[in-house]
């Protein structure tokens, strides 16, 4: 969420389409789990700042078989760490890959953006995670105008 804060105060073309299709909720106090996929723009915006700063940059896991990657051959056991991070910011998958952009379309890679990791071992909490930062960021901008200070 702090990324993102980072985000909405300095793109305010971001910020202006956040509140309005479900300030009715969130003007009433009440926001449930129902009002939750009312927040397409702001979800668009908090999976783009994670694409940009994902909450785990590095995953490792041990290989349960042999694999080949490229010319090398990597045996079972071994070790390897997955760089998040650099499949986020990859041009392969992204066009202005360093560019926060929530309208981007999806890659068609279906590892290209993993925040939280993917296939059998991802983050059980994800979906709980992306629901509170949801529920935190409506409940900020519907109450607060968020701009950067300057030192």
């Amino acid at each position: 969420v702090t990324k993102f804060g980072k985000f909405l105060a300095t793109e305010k073309r971001n910020s202006t389409g956040l509140v309005t299709p479900f300030e009715r909720p969130i003007k009433s106090n009440f926001l449930d789990r129902d009002s939750l996929h009312l927040l397409t723009h702001t979800t668009r915006c908090i999976k783009e700042s994670m694409r940009l700063f994902p909450p785990v940059p590095t995953i490792h896991r041990q290989l349960s078989k042999e694999m080949k990657v490229r010319d090398y051959v990597l045996p079972k056991g071994q070790w390897i760490f997955i760089n998040i991070f650099g499949a986020h910011l990859n041009p392969e998958f992204y066009e202005d890959p360093e560019e926060f952009d929530p309208e981007r379309p999806r890659s068609s890679h279906p590892y290209a953006y993993v925040p939280f990791s993917a296939g059998p071992r991802n983050c059980i909490g994800k979906q709980f995670a992306l629901n509170e930062q949801r529920m935190a960021v409506a409940k900020i901008i519907s109450r607060y105008e968020v701009e950067v200070v300057k030192e």
